[in-house]
This record gives C-alpha cells, structure tokens and sequence, in this order.
C-alpha cells in the first residue's frame, strides 16, 4: 500500500488514501513490473492531483497511468 507509507501529514482521511489505492491499482493494473521509484512517482503525482481538488476517478488513473508508462519504457 505506497499511499499508507507515503503521506506524511494528516491532510487525507482514510477514505482518500483508500479511493487514491484504488486509483493506482487501476492505473497499474497490466503492468507487470514496476519499480518502487516509478511507483512513488505516480503517488506523488496522485496526491497532488487530488490535493489540488481533482476527484475524477478517470483522469486521476490517466495521470497515474501515465507516469507509470513513462517509467517502463
């Protein structure tokens, strides 16, 4: 779970951590390996996404997805 280990205040609830966890699984989903820089990239460019008040599920796993493409590459 990279959103558990990686905020490190208390800004998000649970909730968010859980809906961001989905978020990335779904953007990961079809990858088959992914690096833990890679990985924290992506959850850093998911949480400030969603920090800044973005809550569209699909275009946070487009970002998301994004990153992760870029990595593997």
């Amino acid at each position: 779970m990279p959103f558990h280990s990686m905020v490190q205040d208390s800004v998000l609830t649970p909730e968010d951590l859980d809906f961001l966890q989905d978020i990335y699984e779904a953007a990961a989903a079809g990858i088959v390996t992914v690096d833990d820089a890679a990985m924290h990239d992506a959850v850093r460019t998911l949480i400030r996404y969603y920090r800044t008040g973005e809550r569209d599920r699909d275009k946070l796993i487009a970002s998301a997805a994004g990153e992760l493409h870029r990595a593997v590459s």
